[in-house]
């Protein structure tokens, strides 16, 4: 109604194998989650690293009403027309689930798993994302996993923390994109498009993985940034 048109699309998904990471290392987003023994695959049946469960997807485009035969402008003369009518606006707003966390460990015996041992209580901290980076350089106390609830693994031991672990995730992420299109006709089927194009529009910061080897003087610190600053492109393009 008036020029807009959208939609809202949500997705529920699971990605679980045993798939090791000789074969889809260039998939895994959140680091090597290798196996602790190749002799034992079915133990390493997990949530897959580059599993998203929640996604939700809305998109709008606004034709603006300037112009004319538009709402605004309906009397504007040619060459102004040319200026301020016909612009095209469209919004795209996506947020997803965090990627699963794949623990390793620093510090273990020898034959020891290169995984952690879950003993218990919650595996993450508790508070906004901002609170939990973790390390005094960031002015918190507490990081984004909960060393309480871990122990290094004995030799000969393997670590029970599932290799990606849907329990612990990373940070939701949120992505806003818009652009703005007109249309210059020139002759016939020939004609001119104008785009400026925005990526990260609000300039908001998607906290990357927090460090999850487990028993290193950095564990649970978040210390990366998984998406980037606005960006903000122009593009013209020749129909014919």
């Amino acid at each position: 109604k008036g020029g807009v048109s959208g939609s809202v699309s949500y997705v529920w998904s699971k990605l679980l194998g045993n798939v090791s990471d000789l074969t889809n290392g260039f998939l895994n987003t959140t680091g090597n989650p290798g196996y602790q023994n190749f002799y034992f695959p079915n133990y390493e049946y997990s949530t897959l690293a580059t599993d998203i469960r929640h996604r939700v997807v809305g998109t709008a485009t606004w034709d603006l009403p300037v112009g004319h035969n538009k709402r605004f402008g309906g009397n504007l003369p040619g060459w102004a027309n040319q200026i301020v009518g016909g612009w095209e606006l469209t919004t795209i707003i996506d947020v997803y689930s965090g990627f699963p966390i794949s623990m390793s460990v620093t510090g273990a015996p020898a034959f020891a798993g290169t995984r952690p041992m879950y003993i218990g209580g919650n595996p993450q901290t508790t508070g906004g994302y901002h609170d939990r980076l973790g390390g005094l350089a960031y002015g918190q106390t507490q990081g984004y996993l909960n060393p309480a609830a871990f122990v290094l693994p004995l030799s000969f031991q393997l670590g029970n923390v599932p290799r990606s672990w849907a329990a612990i995730r990373g940070p939701i992420n949120f992505d806003d994109n818009a652009s703005i299109i007109k249309q210059f006709p020139i002759h016939d089927q020939l004609g001119v498009e104008f785009r400026a194009e925005a990526f990260n529009v609000l300039n908001k910061v998607n906290f990357g993985l927090p460090n999850a080897q487990y028993n290193s003087s950095t564990f649970g610190q978040i210390t990366s940034q998984y998406n980037l600053p606005r960006n903000v492109q122009l593009a013209l393009k020749l129909h014919f």
